[in-house]
């Protein structure tokens, strides 16, 4: 007498195999989601920090003057002028271009963003750049009385983290 259907060594054969293929999937799968996720990220880093780089940069090679600029107790005093408004703020940079061009204004560091500030009293630009840790600065790395200025950004999303630092002349000299 014939018997129809699958053993149980047959079974067990199927789903071994079944479950290997699975495997094969899942992690090809796995490493292109990562890849994705770390690609996604930095790109993310970089973009953000391109852009302060390029308004930071243009504004410091077109100005007058520009130095670095610290806020203390939510305060900061700029060409004898006292800026109140601006508690959980960390300083880069003060920025005054030619005359002609426009009032004054600063770069500060809020909520992980970068602002531009007027000082005429028309207030808050929206935010440049995000992700921006408050650890990034701007200093004369090379002497006081130099016109150049270093920008070092640290940026941190997710669990990436970049630094970058650029070199620019004030008035582009």
């Amino acid at each position: 007498m014939e018997k129809k259907g699958v053993t149980f060594i047959e079974l067990v054969a199927v789903i071994g195999i079944v479950l290997i293929i699975s495997a094969v999937i899942f992690s090809v799968f796995s490493n292109g989601l990562k890849t994705y996720s770390t690609t996604s990220g930095k790109s993310i880093l970089q973009n953000s920090a391109r852009s302060v780089v390029e308004e930071i940069t243009r504004n410091v090679n077109n100005a007058q003057v520009a130095y670095p600029i610290s806020v203390s107790s939510g305060k900061v005093v700029v060409d004898g002028n006292t800026f109140n408004s601006l508690s959980d703020c960390y300083g880069l940079v003060y920025v005054k271009l030619s005359s002609s061009a426009g009032n004054p204004f600063i770069y500060v560091i809020k909520n992980n963003s970068v602002y531009k500030i007027f000082l005429d009293g028309t207030g808050w630009d929206l935010p440049i750049g995000k992700y921006i840790e408050n650890t990034s600065s701007i200093d004369a790395p090379f002497s006081s009385n130099s016109n150049a200025l270093r920008l070092r950004l640290n940026l941190k999303y997710r669990n990436f983290s970049e630094s970058y630092t650029t070199f620019m002349s004030i008035g582009g000299y």
